[in-house]
């Protein structure tokens, strides 16, 4: 569902334009991780061993529709003319996606075919998504020439869950989790901040046959990407399938009391660059 305004503030001056657009997808995943103990007849065992069903999991999240979500978006801008050689538009766009749990679903349970879908994760992954762009440009016909000033400015921030709660004990040749209570969620995200400007020097539109461009372009970036990784009960579960300690074992404990893994990763990238064009027709 969208929407959209616009029109004069002062005519021939300054005008404006609103629009708004909604989606809200219903969803067609059904969680219930104490499915992963019955699975279908022709379900392919997926165990450690041959022949070894997953255990059901006591406590899990169970929904329907559970990967239900909102998408939205706006945008704002404004367009003022205070004379005839001059151009401003100012704009903020905007845009999220909410996302309860990720679109993933368990091929071994339910009835794909006849549209049955269920994860038989323990918790649920959601996704955020969001970012918003403010820009200006301005336009000078400076009557030999015009001159285009263009800046935006990029602010990200986005995550996702992920159930890691049957991951890792297999790769350490453990027993599979059978409680909720022994879940590890993960967090998966990204921030960012971009900021651009560009300012053009060109030809004026009566030029006929001679044209030409000057400018130069400057850009900022920053990303900060982060996965932290929870498993509180990991020192019990290690201690119950080894008969060591986290620090025996591994030869370190939990981070920061909780988190069996933290990762932080910032970039940053700077560019700057002059161009040049020129053709005759």
């Amino acid at each position: 569902m969208g929407a959209a305004v616009g029109g004069p503030i002062i005519q021939d001056v300054l005008g404006f334009r609103v629009s708004a657009w909604t989606r809200h997808d219903g969803g067609y995943v059904d969680q219930n991780p104490a499915l992963l103990g019955l699975p279908p007849a022709n379900a392919t065992p997926r165990g450690q061993n041959a022949g070894e069903l997953l255990p059901a999991i006591v406590g899990g999240q169970t929904d329907t529709n559970v990967n239900r979500g909102e998408t939205c978006s706006a945008r704002v801008a404004l367009l003022w003319k205070p004379n005839d050689a001059i151009t401003i538009e100012p704009a903020i766009y905007y845009q999220k996606r909410d996302q309860n749990s990720a679109d993933l679903y368990d091929p071994t349970i339910g009835n794909p075919s006849g549209g049955k879908f269920i994860s038989s994760r323990i918790l649920q992954q959601p996704i955020y998504d969001s970012f918003y762009t403010p820009s200006l440009k301005a336009v000078f016909d400076l009557g030999w020439a015009q001159l285009t000033s263009t800046t935006s400015n990029l602010r990200r921030t986005d995550s996702q869950g992920y159930d890691y709660t049957l991951v890792l004990p297999p790769a350490f040749g453990w027993a599979l989790p059978t409680s909720a209570a022994d879940a590890e969620p993960v967090i998966v995200g990204t921030n960012q901040s971009n900021f651009t400007q560009e300012i053009r020097l060109q030809s004026p539109n009566s030029s006929e046959h001679f044209h030409w461009t000057l400018g130069i372009y400057y850009s900022n970036l920053h990303q900060h990407d982060y996965e932290t990784a929870a498993g509180p009960t990991y020192p019990q579960m290690t201690l119950a399938n080894t008969g060591m300690t986290m620090q025996q074992y591994f030869g370190e404990g939990l981070v920061d009391g909780n988190l069996t893994y933290i990762s932080d990763q910032y970039i940053g990238d700077k560019q700057k660059a002059i161009f040049a064009n020129a053709d005759y027709d």
